[in-house]
């Protein structure tokens, strides 16, 4: 599939397409006789991997680490990404804590 396909098919737009191969997150499997980009079917699966990544909040480098890892286990990014959350949360509960504290001081 040529990579117009593959954008519609993914919701992931052409520009971002050449983008993840710019930085050798997706290489097409091939090209047309007219050096259009040929998209196969594992190509496609990529991509919803990459999405699926970035939807739980990874950068397009842990993306691409996570998928080139042969030991990658999705179960220990889902720890990872708990244990940060809960930190960013931790945070923002205390600076929120501080806030009401000021906010009660008065002017």
């Amino acid at each position: 599939m040529l990579i117009g396909e593959l954008s519609r098919r993914s919701g992931v737009s052409a520009r971002m397409l050449r983008h993840y191969e710019a930085i050798g997150l997706v290489r097409p499997g091939g090209r047309t006789a007219s050096g259009y980009r040929e998209y196969t079917a594992a190509d496609a699966r990529r991509v919803f991997h990459i999405e699926s990544l970035r939807s739980l909040g990874l950068s397009l480098r842990e993306v691409g680490r996570a998928l080139d890892d042969p030991d990658f286990a999705p179960a220990r990014l889902v720890e990872e990404l708990a244990r940060r959350t809960r930190e960013r949360i931790a945070a923002e509960t205390e600076l929120l804590t501080r806030l009401d504290r000021i906010s009660a001081a008065g002017p």
